[in-house]
């Protein structure tokens, strides 16, 4: 599997190209985290996961997990878990990768009357042959993560 460059938290800031996608839910912080940490849980929320696979470690800075996608295989390691607030990953390894780098993150933020809001960030560097696609690829992912949002709170709250 072809090997994308790993980034840091940091990187999310300074990325080429970001996508973002909020979500003010009617679930406290802890119950949206523990969905989010349920990796075999993905499929049941976010569409396009096929299948989730724990390889390493299930927690953790430094775990690790196998997302299968539609054809598409992609390998993370966690670069940030902060229990009921943050959750991150670097993708190292990509069956297809049309980037050269790429990191995902997932903020939850308690509100008040036990709500909390997500924010799903991806942040990626397009490989030179992608960079025309980064327009469609926006709108895509943008929808792709809002609707991900949606099923993430409807298995909150079950």
């Amino acid at each position: 599997m072809p090997a994308l460059e790993s980034r840091s938290l940091d990187w999310l800031a300074t990325a080429p190209v970001r996508i973002e996608a909020s979500r003010d839910m009617a679930v406290g912080a802890a119950a949206a985290f523990a969905v989010i940490a349920d990796h075999e849980r993905w499929p049941d929320w976010f569409a396009q996961l096929k299948r989730v696979e724990v390889t390493g470690a299930p927690t953790g800075v430094g775990g690790q997990r196998r997302v299968t996608l539609g054809g598409v295989v992609v390998d993370e390691v966690f670069i940030a878990w902060e229990t009921d607030r943050l959750f991150a990953f670097t993708v190292t390894h990509a069956t297809r990768p049309m980037a050269k780098a790429m990191v995902e993150a997932l903020q939850v933020e308690p509100l008040a009357d036990d709500r909390c809001r997500v924010t799903y960030t991806q942040a990626l560097e397009p490989h030179g042959w992608m960079k025309p696609m980064v327009p469609v690829m926006r709108r895509t992912m943008r929808s792709m993560l809002t609707k991900a949002l949606n099923g993430l709170e409807q298995a909150a709250r079950r």
